[in-house]
């Protein structure tokens, strides 16, 4: 069973920073997990935003657009349905929305302003719906998570 979490983010600018709070929590920082490196990828429709988060983050984190994960599949995936304007832009595209739903295995995060999808496509409304009844919607304000690594 596939594990979803619906992260609800209002502002284009916490993107980066909540995204990568994100991988911090589940150890992508640390050299002693080099295993799960290689099975997390963050997904976006916009090549601005997969230049961004290359930007920020470590070469082995793979960062690609929807029409790029095509036929690619991760255990862990960051979705990234943030955007800056008022209307969806490609996110109304429903093959872009399935390709992007599945291509994790166990683990799928979706960071976006979820009232606007909704508000704009019936198919995102299902899916947020959805998340609301099974209570899998958070606020996207990460804090950071500043614990030591246990020493064996």
């Amino acid at each position: 069973m596939k594990m979803v979490m619906m992260m609800m983010m209002m502002n284009p600018a916490q993107l980066v920073q909540n995204g990568t709070r994100c991988l911090q929590r589940l150890s992508i920082n640390d050299p002693r997990f080099p295993a799960i490196q290689q099975h997390i990828a963050i997904i976006t429709p916009y090549k601005a935003q997969v230049r961004l988060f290359r930007s920020y983050l470590p070469p082995y984190i793979e960062v690609m657009t929807a029409d790029s994960s095509q036929g690619k599949e991760k255990d862990i995936v960051i979705l990234s349905c943030v955007r800056s304007g008022d209307t969806i832009g490609f996110l109304n595209d429903m093959n872009r929305m399935n390709v992007m739903l599945t291509r994790s295995k166990y683990a799928l995060y979706v960071f976006g302003n979820l009232t606007q999808l909704a508000d704009q496509d019936p198919a995102w409304k299902e899916f947020v719906n959805h998340a609301h009844k099974n209570r899998i919607i958070c606020d996207a304000n990460i804090p950071p998570l500043n614990l030591p690594y246990r020493e064996d």
